[in-house]
C-alpha cells in the first residue's frame, strides 16, 4: 500500500488533487473514455465518403460518416488532454514510459510524412486521425485508471457493449440472414435480370455472401467482429477470476453468461483465425494463472520471452511463405498474395508510406494475377503500417507496444492502493449508457422512428441489463469496492496477445470499435499492475490550467478545420445521392443534384468522391464537345485530388471517346487510348482494362488506319485472354465465357490478317 502526501486525500470516497478541489478533469476524461468504449463497437465507422454505385441511391439512413469518426477520435484526444491536466494538477507523473512516448512521436511524424506523400489527402488525414485516436486511448485511460474500482467499472462497460455485439451476431444468424435469404430467393429472377451480363460476377458474389452465414455484429467484416469478441471473452474471464479470488460467486454469473454468448457469437463469425487466436489467449491466461508468481518475480524475462516468441512467429510465417511460394489453406494463401502486392508497393513507393487508408489505391498496380480480390486492406496490421505509414510508423507502433509491456514489467503489485476509493456504479452506468444511446440515436436520426426503435430497442435492454447485473459486488449494489484487481491481469494480457495475433493476419487493428477496446485492455493491464496508482506529489495548478487552455484551443481548431468540412461534404453527398437529376444537360447542371455534388467538392477540397460520382452523370448527358470538356474539367479535379486511383484514367478515356463522337477528330481517340493505357498501368492484371484499351485501339484504327494500331489492339486482346487463364482463384462468373473467348480469338485473327474490323468484341 502506498502512502499519500499530506496534500492529497479522500473525502467520501472521492479523490482530492494536491491543488485542492475534486478531480473533475480526471472524472470527465474517464467518462468520455467509457462513452467511446461503449459506443464505438456498435458503429460501422468509416473515414471514406465513397459508396458502392449499387447502394448510393437507396433511401436509407446515412449512418456513421467520416465526420462521426473524426468527432469520436476528437473525444479521445479531449480525454487525453483532460487526463494530462488532471495528473499535472495532482503532481503525478504524466510520462511513465519514454519508449511509448518516443513511439507516439514517431507515429505523429509518420502520419504527417505519409499524408504529404499520399494522393488522396482526405483519406490519409482522416485515416491517420482515426488510428491515432485509437492509440491515444491507451495513455488517456491508463492515466485515469487510478483505482481498482475504475478498472472494474471499465470492464463492466466493455462487457455490456460486448453483450450487445454478441447478441447482434446471434440475432443475425437466427433471424436476419434467413429472412434475407428467403426474400432474395423469392425475387431472385428479377435481381438476376437487373444485374445482366455485366453484373453477373457481383450477383454471384452477393449470393455467396448470403450463403456464408458469417455474423458481423455491427462491424463491416466478420473477422473484425471475431477480433473484438476475443477481447470480450477475455475481459469477462478476467472479471470472473477476480470475483472468485475475492470470494464473490454470485457476482460472476453475468460475466460468465456474457463470455459464453461471446464465444457462441465468435463461432458464428466463421473465423478460423479468430478461434485459434482465442485458444492462444486462453493458453496465455492459463500460463499466467499457473505461473503468475514466477512472472511477477522475473517480469523482464517474461517480457523478453514474449517479444522473442513474437519475432520468431513472424519470421516463421515469412520464411514459410517465401520457401513454399504461399501459405497453407486457401485463406492464408490469399493473404500471402496481398502481402506480395504490398511488397511491390513498398519497393515502388519507398518507406515513407503511401498514406493511411490508401493501400487499395496502389495494390492493383502490383496485385498478382491469380489474387481473387481487389482489397483495400492487406489483412495484417504489420503489413498495413509498413505500407501506409512507412518504416517510421511501423517502428513507432512497435515502440508503443514495447513501452506498454515495459511499463507492466516495471510496475509492482505493491503499488496498488488496496484501500482505493469506491465508485458509484449506478451513476456511472446511467451517465455512460445515456450518452451512448443518445449519440447512437443522433447518428441515425435521419431514419424513421420505426427504424430507430428496431435498431436501438434490443441493444438498449441488453446493455443496461448486462451492465446492471455485471456490476453487483459483495455487500455493494451501488458501489465498486477498491480491492486490488491484479487477479485480472493474466486474462487481460491473454486477450491483448490474442487480438494482436489475429489482427496480424486480419483487419481489426484499424476498425475503431475493436482497436479502441484493444488499447483499453492494455491500459487496464497496466493499471492492475499499479501503473497509474502512484502517490500524489506537489500539484501545479497553473500548468494544469495551461494544458486545459491548449486542449480547448486545439479542440476548436479541430472542429472548424476537420470536422466541419467533413460534415458539410457528407451532408451534400447524401443529398446528391438521393436526388434524381434531369435527363438533359442544361437542366441537370442547374439541378439541386448537381449543386449538391458541387457543394460537397467545395466543402472538402482534399477529397475526390464528389467528382468521381459526378463525372459519369455528366458524360451520360453530354450532347456536344464543349459539354464533354466541362466533364473533363471535373476529371482534372479528380486527378489532382486522387491521382493514384485507376478510375481517374478510365473516366478520362470514356470522356475522350465520347468527345470523338462529336468532334470526329482522331486526336480525341488518341487521348482516350493514352488515358486507358494509364488505367492499364494502374491495374495491369485486369483483363477488363485490356479489353477496353483494345476496343479504343480498334476504334482508332477504324478512324485512322495504321498497322501498328491494329497490332497493338491484337496484343491487348491476347494479353486479356492470357490474364483470364491465369485467374485460377477467381470465380467463373467473373471470368470470360467460352463464347466471349472465341469471339476475341476471331477478332485477333482478323486484326493479324489486316481484314476489316468487326464490332464483335468492342466492349467488356
Amino acid at each position: 500500500m502506498t502512502t499519500r502526501s499530506g496534500e492529497s486525500g479522500r473525502r467520501g470516497g472521492e479523490m482530492r488533487p494536491a491543488g485542492g478541489g475534486p478531480d473533475r478533469a480526471g472524472r470527465i476524461a474517464f467518462a468520455l473514455l467509457l462513452f467511446t468504449l461503449a459506443l464505438r463497437p456498435c458503429l460501422p465507422e468509416t473515414v471514406s465518403f465513397e459508396s458502392p454505385s449499387w447502394t448510393r441511391n437507396l433511401d436509407v439512413p446515412a449512418g456513421p460518416m467520416p465526420a462521426t469518426t473524426l468527432v469520436l477520435s476528437g473525444v479521445v484526444f479531449l480525454a487525453l488532454g483532460l487526463a494530462v491536466a488532471a495528473r499535472v494538477r495532482r503532481g503525478l507523473p504524466v510520462v511513465t514510459s519514454w519508449v511509448g512516448v518516443v513511439g507516439g512521436g514517431l507515429l505523429l511524424v509518420a502520419a504527417a510524412l505519409s499524408a504529404w506523400h499520399a494522393g488522396q489527402k482526405h483519406l490519409a488525414v482522416a485515416g491517420a486521425i482515426s488510428f491515432l485516436g485509437c492509440v491515444a486511448t491507451l495513455p488517456a485511460l491508463a492515466m485515469v485508471l487510478t483505482t481498482p474500482a475504475r478498472v472494474r467499472l471499465t470492464a463492466c462497460v466493455m462487457l455490456a457493449t460486448g453483450a450487445v455485439v454478441a447478441a447482434r451476431c446471434v440475432y443475425q444468424i437466427a433471424f436476419d440472414f434467413p429472412d434475407t435469404r428467403a426474400y432474395f430467393q423469392e425475387h431472385r429472377g428479377e435481381y438476376e435480370a437487373m444485374a445482366g451480363e455485366e453484373g453477373r460476377g457481383r450477383f454471384f458474389d452477393f449470393e455467396k455472401r448470403l450463403e456464408s452465414d458469417s455474423a458481423t455484429g455491427y462491424f463491416a467484416h466478420s473477422n473484425v467482429a471475431a477480433s473484438y469478441l476475443i477481447l470480450v471473452v477475455m475481459v469477462g474471464l478476467g472479471v470472473v477470476i477476480d470475483g472468485l479470488r475475492r470470494g464473490w460467486t454470485a457476482g460472476v454469473v453475468a460475466p460468465v453468461a456474457i463470455s459464453i454468448v461471446a464465444v457462441i457469437a465468435l463461432y458464428f463469425c466463421r473465423s478460423k483465425g479468430g478461434g485459434a487466436a482465442l485458444l492462444l489467449a486462453l493458453v496465455v491466461c492459463g500460463c499466467g494463472v499457473r505461473f503468475g508468481d514466477w512472472f511477477s518475480r522475473r517480469p523482464r524475462r517474461g517480457l523478453i520471452a514474449f517479444w522473442v516468441a513474437a519475432a520468431v512467429a513472424v519470421a516463421g510465417v515469412v520464411g514459410m511463405g517465401l520457401s513454399r511460394g504461399g501459405l497453407p489453406s486457401r485463406s492464408m494463401l490469399y493473404r500471402w498474395q496481398y502481402w506480395r502486392g504490398a511488397a511491390g508497393v513498398v519497393l515502388d513507393q519507398g518507406w515513407l508510406g503511401v498514406g493511411s487508408d490508401s493501400f487499395g489505391r496502389f495494390f492493383t498496380r502490383f496485385k498478382p494475377v491469380e489474387c481473387p480480390e481487389e482489397v483495400s486492406d492487406p489483412h495484417s496490421w504489420i503489413v498495413r503500417l509498413g505500407v501506409e505509414w512507412g518504416a517510421l510508423g511501423l517502428s513507432g507502433f512497435l515502440a508503443v507496444l514495447v513501452g506498454a509491456s515495459v511499463r507492466m514489467a516495471r510496475a509492482r503489485a505493491a503499488e496498488f492502493d488496496r484501500a482505493g476509493a469506491s465508485e458509484p456504479v449506478v451513476a456511472w452506468i446511467g451517465i455512460v449508457g445515456a450518452g451512448m444511446f443518445a449519440a447512437w440515436w443522433g447518428i441515425y436520426s435521419d431514419g424513421s422512428l420505426g427504424f430507430l426503435l428496431l435498431q436501438l430497442l434490443m441493444p438498449f435492454f441488453v446493455w443496461f441489463a448486462a451492465a446492471g447485473l455485471g456490476s453487483i459486488e459483495p455487500g455493494f449494489l451501488e458501489q465498486y469496492r477498491g480491492d486490488a484487481a491484479d487477479a485480472m491481469l493474466p486474462a487481460l494480457i491473454g486477450g491483448a496477445i490474442g487480438f494482436l495475433a489475429h489482427t496480424a493476419i486480419d483487419l481489426g487493428m484499424f476498425a475503431p470499435g475493436a482497436a479502441c477496446s484493444f488499447f483499453a485492455v492494455i491500459a487496464m493491464a497496466i493499471a492492475v499492475r499499479g501503473g497509474a496508482m502512484q502517490a500524489a506529489g506537489r500539484g501545479r495548478p497553473r500548468a494544469a490550467d495551461g494544458v486545459l487552455a491548449a486542449t480547448a484551443l486545439a479542440g476548436l481548431g479541430y472542429l472548424f478545420f476537420l470536422v466541419r468540412p467533413a460534415s458539410i461534404c457528407a451532408e451534400n453527398l447524401s443529398k446528391a445521392r438521393r436526388l434524381s437529376g434531369p435527363t438533359t444537360w442544361e437542366a441537370f447542371v442547374r439541378s439541386p443534384q448537381f449543386g449538391a455534388y458541387a457543394a460537397a467538392a467545395e466543402a472538402d477540397r482534399a477529397d475526390g468522391t464528389a467528382a468521381d460520382e459526378l463525372v459519369p452523370l455528366l458524360l451520360r448527358r453530354a450532347a456536344s464537345a464543349e459539354q464533354v470538356d466541362f466533364a473533363l474539367s471535373w476529371v482534372g479535379q479528380l486527378r489532382r485530388r486522387d491521382p493514384f486511383d485507376a478510375g481517374v484514367e478510365r473516366h478520362a478515356a470514356a470522356a475522350y471517346a465520347i468527345r470523338s463522337g462529336f468532334s470526329h477528330d482522331p486526336a480525341d481517340l488518341r487521348h482516350a487510348v493514352e488515358a486507358m493505357r494509364g488505367a492499364v498501368k494502374a491495374y495491369p492484371a485486369s483483363p477488363a482494362a485490356r479489353l477496353l484499351l483494345a476496343d479504343l485501339l480498334i476504334r482508332l484504327d477504324g478512324a485512322q488506319p495504321a498497322r501498328e494500331t491494329a497490332e497493338a489492339a491484337a496484343a491487348e486482346l491476347e494479353a486479356a485472354l492470357a490474364l483470364d487463364e491465369q485467374q485460377i482463384y477467381i470465380s467463373k462468373p467473373h471470368r470470360l465465357s467460352e463464347e466471349r473467348r472465341a469471339s476475341i480469338a476471331a477478332e485477333i485473327a482478323r486484326l493479324r490478317a489486316g481484314q476489316p474490323i468487326s464490332a464483335a468484341t468492342r466492349s467488356s
